[in-house]
């Protein structure tokens, strides 16, 4: 079910990303004279005693550039590569003679630790920002905090599209971090792309080698125009990547040691350990609710989306038929990118979705959308399979909440894709604005119901399935303008 889960993630993250792409036509006088501060909505703390590997899958079969080190998913072990504690990552290299599992059973020298968020954790636009430091200055290292597109053909590979090879469209790079043992007191920002996008630029510490020893925030803020770097509150550069036909589309986030090869260049033959040390790593989003200028632990955290049903029914969102008339069933949908959908039947008069209400939900909690109201949307995708008995009829949506207080119904008909009326045997796809429902009256900090059916007593006999239900902030991205011109020539 993996497989087919993030399929369908990618499917509706090329959705947002043309929602996206409006959104920030539309705010962009805005953002060019008040910038927005920052919430988060995503953060690994590494609080815990290993690594959480529902955000992260270690690389094990990464072998690039000549490099000498076994990339491993080792964090239990006394040689482990993964340490988690003290609220800190160590990614730590160690000289150790191994045959290697990912490499085939390839004879390595060192091994090391590499992980990413491919498929778990992936971003458009926002602020990453991330809290490291590298503890060693002897020769041969490379550590580095960087992001890939995520159509890549690397590890994880799901099926969903990730087959472009490096740096092609899809699986562009961008460097946010990458320092080098034979370049000591720089740092290296850049870009991989095949359009000439971005260039390198290199940050001096001003105390020299030693000052990669020491804590610093390293991190980037992307949009539709350009990409600037920061270390602590420093903006070390802003590329500007306007007209780039890369890096609009989501990317995920690699920490890594690597150890020798073409660029970590001879290892020191004193070095046995070397360790990369994580406090913490974060995305953060846009608002008008606060001022914050970073995006770390003490960043207010923003409203996340809400998943009534993708795939799998959550005990805290039921299916229900209100007249209990049907039992909605998990069903594999002939068509792949939809996998699993409820489906619902209707025998008499009834109406059916999802609800959080006891005693059909266990633990169910209203969402409340009262924060996204302006951008947010309720989205969901419909097949019918059978007509209602009477033929054609209005079919609706319906959303309540506290118990029924408020509510909104309107045609489907009326989603912002305007499709007429359902189609037999065909998905489509529905997107209602939360400001509408608004507007009907519905109090969105307590949602509790979602229904989707023909119209009340019209619609015996029809059978049909949902997936996606999602209700979504759409949050606007900050839009910048740059006058820092793009040079070309990347090359990897």
């Amino acid at each position: 079910m993996k497989l087919r889960s993030i399929t369908l993630q990618s499917r509706i993250g090329k959705r947002t990303i043309i929602l996206g792409m409006l959104l920030t036509v539309l705010i962009s006088s805005f953002a060019t004279t008040s910038m927005a501060g920052w919430e988060t909505q995503w953060i690994d703390k590494f609080d815990g005693t290993g690594v959480d590997w529902n955000n992260w899958t270690a690389q094990i079969q990464a072998n690039f550039n000549n490099e000498v080190q076994c990339y491993t998913n080792d964090d239990t072990s006394v040689n482990k590569n993964y340490d988690v504690s003290g609220g800190t990552l160590k990614i730590i290299a160690r000289r150790q003679l191994v045959n290697c599992p990912g490499l085939g059973g390839a004879s390595r020298t060192w091994t090391s630790g590499r992980i990413n968020s491919k498929d778990k954790q992936e971003f458009l636009y926002g602020r990453l920002e991330s809290r490291i430091r590298f503890l060693n200055l002897e020769g041969g290292t490379w550590p580095a905090f960087w992001m890939l597109e995520n159509r890549i053909f690397e590890d994880p590979i799901a099926g969903d599209n990730d087959f472009i090879n490096w740096p092609n469209p899809g699986a562009g790079e961008i460097d946010v971090w990458e320092w080098f043992a034979n370049s000591p007191a720089t740092y290296i920002t850049n870009f991989f792309n095949t359009n000439g996008c971005g260039s390198e630029v290199r940050y001096t510490y001003p105390g020299g080698p030693a000052d990669v020893q020491q804590w610093h925030d390293y991190a980037i803020e992307w949009d539709a125009n350009a990409v600037k770097f920061y270390i602590d509150d420093i903006l070390v550069t802003s590329q500007n990547i306007s007209t780039c036909p890369q890096y609009k589309e989501p990317m995920f986030v690699l920490l890594n040691v690597a150890m020798g090869g073409n660029l970590g260049g001879a290892i020191d033959p004193a070095l046995n350990l070397a360790t990369m040390e994580v406090d913490y790593i974060a995305h953060c989003i846009p608002t008008t609710s606060n001022n914050a200028t970073r995006c770390n632990e003490s960043t207010p955290a923003g409203i996340e989306d809400l998943i009534i049903f993708e795939d799998l029914e959550r005990a805290d969102w039921a299916a229900w038929d209100s007249s209990g008339g049907s039992t909605p069933t998990a069903v594999i949908d002939g068509d792949m990118l939809y996998a699993e959908a409820m489906e619902f039947s209707i025998n008499g008069s009834t109406v059916t979705g999802f609800t959080t209400r006891a005693p059909f939900a266990t633990n169910g909690t209203p969402y409340n959308a009262s924060s996204i109201v302006a951008t947010g949307t309720l989205e969901f995708d419909l097949k019918v399979t059978t007509l209602p008995t009477v033929g054609a009829t209005d079919w609706k949506l319906k959303v309540e909440s506290t118990g029924a207080a408020t509510e909104a119904e309107v045609s489907l008909s009326s989603s912002i894709e305007a499709h007429a009326a359902p189609v037999l045997n065909q998905w489509l796809h529905y997107s209602f604005n939360l400001s509408d429902l608004d507007a009907l009256g519905l109090d969105a900090s307590a949602i509790d119901l979602v229904l989707v059916f023909p119209e009340f007593g019209t619609g015996d006999g029809a059978i049909f399935r949902i997936d996606n239900v999602k209700i979504l902030q759409n949050a606007a991205q900050t839009t910048t303008t740059t006058t820092t011109a793009s040079s070309g020539g990347s090359s990897g």
